[in-house]
């Protein structure tokens, strides 16, 4: 327990701040009525100094051993400092600095501050892209139906998203079977599996007007859209996956319903579900968006990619590459990864509004109100979160694994999380 200038002193608040916090507290009840002019409260801790933490508050004997060995420095039992700070015991068993003073064992552990996060694991994902290091190699690609199907293109040429799972002489499978001799650093997985690819040819134009800025008009299948009785407007807006009726009259992701569809049945699939008449066309070809992941991006694996869409009669139209600094300013990959993005970077968290169920469950979890965390400026999404910690994208999504293994995890709703993330003073 402490006065309100240790209290502002300790947990790094201003007036103003400690003044919000408090006014929130008494609206939930957590004020307590001493005697006249006289109040207790409870202020969730969002920062706080190096402490040296104990079984038990040492005494006077205790804290001159301590004094010698850490230096001036605040001291608490574990069950106290426990309770100010809302550390689990997986983190209070982290390895600090310790000193044995008789038969009790005192560790010292770090200042730290807290910071709330907007799908933390996201930061990860995108460091992987826009790190100055970073870099794609891209192709636009093009087969006939009669060749080779959408489907087959993508299990038998890219191969399954488990490169353990896609079929022998595939680039996800050959990757993985021959990373090192292909100069790789690590070993694929799910999601370094080498390789990406369009799912579909409408997948594929919306990727060339991102990653290549194209136009609509000016891309085969978009003119065959065009042609087709789809309204440019309606493809635009297409482009970002909205959730759409379906044939069968339900709701749905639009990539899905158009998933491993060839050419034809695509454009065909697409007129259907903007309700206009179905005009077939012919002479179309599937034309896919292609790049090499950047922990993939060797001379010898973009020969493999090369060789594998030559032997298949696969004609590369163009290729290029595109570097993480560009990448990261022109945020193609947040528009890559839109459903994701779109609450982890592309938008702040005052510009979003979580269900209220959601609100009332990140109060629960954290002490703290959604609208408190915004005025305090301790809401984050990841992007901006990673900038604020001075963390690696990495570094926040092993604190966001730390943050989901013990408890500070709270679902806002589908697909949207919010985290405690610490950093901490070494």
């Amino acid at each position: 327990m402490f006065n309100a200038l240790e209290a502002c002193r300790l947990t790094g608040l201003d007036g103003n701040q400690m003044d919000t916090l408090w006014a929130t507290a008494k609206k939930n009840g957590k004020l307590a009525k001493l005697s006249g002019g006289f109040y207790a409260g409870l202020i969730p801790v969002l920062a706080f100094p190096s402490a040296v933490v104990g079984p038990a508050v040492p005494s006077a004997e205790e804290a001159k051993a301590l004094a010698e060995a850490f230096g001036d420095c605040l001291c608490f039992s574990k069950a106290s400092y426990q309770a100010i700070t809302d550390l689990s015991d997986k983190e209070l068993s982290a390895k600090y600095p310790t000193v044995t003073v008789g038969e009790a064992v005192f560790t010292k552990f770090p200042a730290f501050s807290a910071k709330f996060l907007l799908n933390g694991f996201y930061a990860g994902m995108r460091s992987k892209f826009t790190v100055p290091e970073a870099k794609i190699h891209w192709y636009v690609v093009e087969f006939a139906t009669e060749a080779l199907t959408w489907q087959n293109f993508r299990l038998q040429i890219l191969g399954a998203t488990d490169p353990a799972l896609a079929v022998s002489g595939s680039l996800r499978r050959s990757i993985l079977d021959e990373y090192k001799a292909l100069g790789l650093a690590t070993e694929p997985n799910v999601g370094d599996n080498g390789v990406h690819a369009s799912a579909s040819p409408f997948e594929a134009l919306a990727e060339q007007l991102n990653w290549l800025q194209c136009d609509i008009s000016n891309q085969p299948f978009g003119q065959a859209c065009l042609a087709g009785g789809v309204p440019e407007a309606t493809i635009a807006a297409w482009t970002k996956d909205p959730q759409v009726t379906t044939l069968d009259g339900k709701q749905g992701s639009l990539f899905d319903q158009l998933e491993d569809k060839s050419v034809e049945a695509c454009l065909t699939a697409m007129q259907g579900l903007a309700n206009v008449e179905v005009k077939a066309q012919s002479g179309l070809l599937n034309r896919a968006f292609v790049f090499v992941k950047p922990h993939a991006v060797t001379a010898a694996v973009c020969a493999k990619v090369a060789a594998k869409f030559a032997e298949a009669k696969i004609a590369i139209l163009s290729e290029g590459e595109l570097c993480g600094p560009e990448i990261d300013a022109k945020q193609y990959i947040d528009n890559h990864y839109l459903s994701i993005a779109s609450k982890a970077s592309l938008s702040k968290p005052a510009q979003l509004n979580p269900p209220a169920n959601g609100i009332a469950e990140f109060q629960k979890v954290f002490g703290v109100s959604w609208k408190d965390a915004l005025a305090l400026n301790v809401l984050f999404n990841a992007t901006d979160g990673q900038k604020a910690l001075g963390m690696t994208g990495d570094e926040v999504d092993a604190a966001w694994a730390s943050s989901k293994k013990n408890n500070h995890l709270v679902k806002l709703s589908g697909g949207f999380y919010a985290g405690r993330i610490l950093k901490t003073d070494l």
